[in-house]
């Protein structure tokens, strides 16, 4: 029997509308991210490096995410380039 799990809002993270869990499978229903992951927007660089001064805002906004997700006691048990997702507009879609 499928249950439905209460979303986390926290202000930085993309926040769930809705997760289901049932017998075989977790479902987690999040919002469209235009832009990607972060691995997509690594591989548009393969021609250059990235400077310091352009990894050290979305560096600190990830680790600031991390930060926040372990001090309301969860754990982000899948911390790679491929689950960190981006979105232009400025807000939290």
């Amino acid at each position: 029997m499928a249950k439905s799990i209460e979303p986390l809002k926290i202000d930085g993270i993309l926040n769930s509308y809705e997760t289901i869990v049932d017998d075989e499978f977790i479902y987690i229903v999040k919002p469209y991210c235009n832009k990607g992951n972060l691995i997509d927007a690594l591989n548009n660089y393969r021609t250059r490096l990235l400077t310091e001064r352009e990894l050290r805002g979305p560096a600190k906004r990830i680790s600031q995410a991390l930060k926040i997700i372990h001090e309301t006691s969860y754990l982000h048990g899948d911390v790679r380039p491929q689950s960190i997702l981006l979105h232009s507009g400025g807000s939290n879609p």
